[in-house]
This record gives structure tokens, sequence and C-alpha cells, in this order.
């Protein structure tokens, strides 16, 4: 067991940081190798069974594209993006 496994919120405050997260879940559960079609089936598995808080619309579509949530799993501020808003995500999350 890793300290990734004790984690139920992703916070994503850019593109690059979802893809980031992805890649090290990739590592973890050995997935470097595999199609990203196959990669989208897992859903959640590959993405550490966790939620995603996002700071705005950006990074939740780029969560959402990667197939790796579903969009029940992904909270972001659907107006006024920032911190303040994006800390509210994290407590609706």
């Amino acid at each position: 067991m890793s300290q990734v496994d004790d984690i139920e919120i992703a916070c994503f405050g850019s593109p690059s940081a979802v893809n980031a997260w992805l890649q090290n879940m990739d590592v973890k559960y050995n997935l470097q190798d595999v199609d990203e079609e196959e990669k989208k089936k897992l859903g959640a598995q590959g993405n550490g069974n966790v939620l995603a808080a996002c700071i705005g619309t950006t990074s939740a579509r780029a969560v959402l594209e990667s197939g790796r949530w579903n969009a029940m799993d992904i909270y972001y501020p659907k107006e006024n993006p920032g911190v303040d808003t994006w800390a509210d995500s994290i407590v609706q999350a």
C-alpha cells in the first residue's frame, strides 16, 4: 500500500496537472504500455479511485476527456473560476 491509496480527492489547477496525475497513476498501476482507449475502460480504477476537484472548466474538461472519471466525480466552479471557488469545489467533493 502506498500513500496514494489514502487520497480521496485530487485537486487540479491545470490540464498539465491532470496529465501528471495520470502519468503517476500509470506508473503505480503499471499502465505505461496500455493503449489510451484501454485505460479509459478502467474508469476510476485508472485514476486512483479519486474524485477530481478542478480550479475551472479547462481543467475539468481535461479530466473528463481523459475518460478516467465519471462526470459525477468531477467538481469545479461553473462560474468565476479561481482559488476561492476551487476551495468550494473541494468541499463539495
